[in-house]
């Protein structure tokens, strides 16, 4: 579930899609965490998935196989430029990915 006050602030995200038959995970990043949830949603709601990665699981398994969560939220600082945050989202990502990979987690993610 996404905080209403998200769209007041400046924040970026660390989200996953998790395809709950399979356990295999997409880790996302995102400048807009609300549009992000919005595609899932759409993408849930339509059959449709539009998250390339997760096409072929997802026409096997349906879109009820799949979960979306929010698990790490990154404020921007006041001096930071937008490619600095978005590179800081990326290391966040990375770290992640990492992490899931040590714990066993698939990755639908390409390294």
């Amino acid at each position: 579930k996404i905080d209403p006050e998200f769209r007041f602030k400046i924040c970026g995200v660390r989200e996953e899609i998790r395809n709950t038959v399979s356990g295999r995970v997409l880790v996302l990043t995102a400048m807009d965490p609300r549009g992000q949830q919005n595609r899932f949603l759409f993408s849930a709601s339509t059959g449709s998935c539009t998250f390339l990665p997760l096409q072929e699981d997802w026409s096997r398994c349906g879109a009820s196989a799949f979960t979306f969560e929010i698990l790490e939220t990154l404020k921007k600082r006041p001096e930071q430029t937008d490619r600095a945050y978005r590179e800081d989202l990326e290391v966040l990502a990375e770290a992640w990915k990492e992490r899931l990979t040590a714990e066993g987690a698939l990755l639908y993610n390409k390294k």
